[in-house]
């Protein structure tokens, strides 16, 4: 992660704003208004449940990441189905997990650190602005990005 931070700061390309005409800045770049819908059918989380029931409980599973990957979508439909009270309870717990906590530090070539972004917790999905401290010369560095939980043990983020 620090090494693509390294990138944005000290590669010599123009800076992304907002400038009329020439596109950029967060509404545009960090839009993900064209994005696939991230929803489950009915029957998907039906046929997803059915297959998780053969696998092992809390072991890694196409089925199971999957069911974690559309959080919201499994969540919202899983009372129109039964499924084994600690199966059930299992799931929720883990759909339950919605924060990550994210560090960053910004370090130059020389391995001088030129900003941290201390250890806090962020939810899972939303955008998030985060300021780093102590960047000195730099000025006022600011990191925007979202992390996702794509499966059991496994975070996507996009900074």
């Amino acid at each position: 992660m620090t090494l693509w931070l390294l990138i944005a700061v000290l590669a010599p390309l123009p800076a992304m704003a907002d400038v009329p005409g020439r596109g950029g800045g967060c509404n545009t770049v960090c839009s993900l208004d064209n994005r696939p819908e991230l929803t489950l059918s009915d029957d998907e989380l039906a046929s997803l449940l059915a297959a998780w029931a053969t696998e092992e409980m809390d072991a890694p599973s196409l089925p199971l990441e999957t069911l974690l990957f559309h959080g919201d979508s499994t969540l919202a439909l899983l009372d129109g189905h039964e499924i084994p009270p600690e199966r059930r309870s299992y799931l929720e717990r883990e759909l339950s997990r919605d924060r990550a906590v994210v560090e960053m530090r910004l370090v130059d070539v020389a391995g001088v650190v030129r900003g941290d972004l201390s250890p806090r917790p962020v939810p899972l999905i939303q955008k998030q602005h985060l300021a780093f401290a102590q960047t000195g010369s730099l000025g006022t560095f600011v990191t925007a990005g979202r992390v996702k939980r794509v499966g059991l043990n496994h975070l996507w983020s996009r900074w």
